[in-house]
């Protein structure tokens, strides 16, 4: 956590002086310091973002245009990611053609639990009348870990999704960005 923090801390100080400095400096020299700082920003917040396995994504940055390679683990983290990217300052397009998903060693598996979870969703939202709204949260599975998104009308529902999800067994770990409308 401590190296965390001074990353970040050193980031906002480049920032800063780059800032005070800009007039004085060539102008091809500001761009490339502008996207070095930018990259550094990127791999501050992948570095303590918990959704995000950031240990096989490369970051550049070019005039702006931030490109990400790597192997990633689902559709759901290269959507995080590009996300994150295109919230920073600075950046102009973000590039994730070349993310790859990674194979996941159970497939068949993760099919079953993603299903399952479905299944458990419209079981709740029909016969129980859980407050859950099928059809407004994606799931996809990925080595055991079920990844939930989409939009909910409040906490109560994207607890209600996480928990269903959490008790399905096979499932290792369940990671939820659920936005609240």
């Amino acid at each position: 956590m401590k190296n965390k923090v001074t990353l970040l801390l050193s980031t906002f100080f480049l920032i800063f002086s780059v800032n005070i400095f800009a007039d004085t400096i060539d102008q091809s020299v500001v761009s490339y310091v502008s996207d070095s700082i930018t990259t550094a920003f990127i791999k501050t917040k992948l570095a303590v973002d918990k959704n995000i396995n950031n240990s096989d994504v490369n970051v550049t940055t070019t005039n702006g245009v931030v490109t990400l390679a790597g192997a990633v683990n689902s559709q759901f983290e290269i959507a995080e990611l590009k996300q994150l990217a295109a919230s920073t300052s600075g950046v102009k397009q973000v590039d994730t053609t070349n993310l790859i998903i990674k194979k996941s060693r159970q497939p068949f598996k993760d099919c079953w639990i993603t299903l399952k979870t479905k299944l458990f969703f419209l079981k709740e939202k029909l016969i129980n009348k859980k407050q859950l709204p099928f059809f407004a949260i994606h799931v996809e599975t990925h080595n055991g870990i079920v990844y939930l998104s989409g939009n909910v009308k409040n906490l109560v529902e994207a607890q209600n999704a996480t928990m269903l999800a959490q008790s399905i067994d096979g499932v290792d770990r369940v990671v939820s960005v659920m936005k609240i409308q």
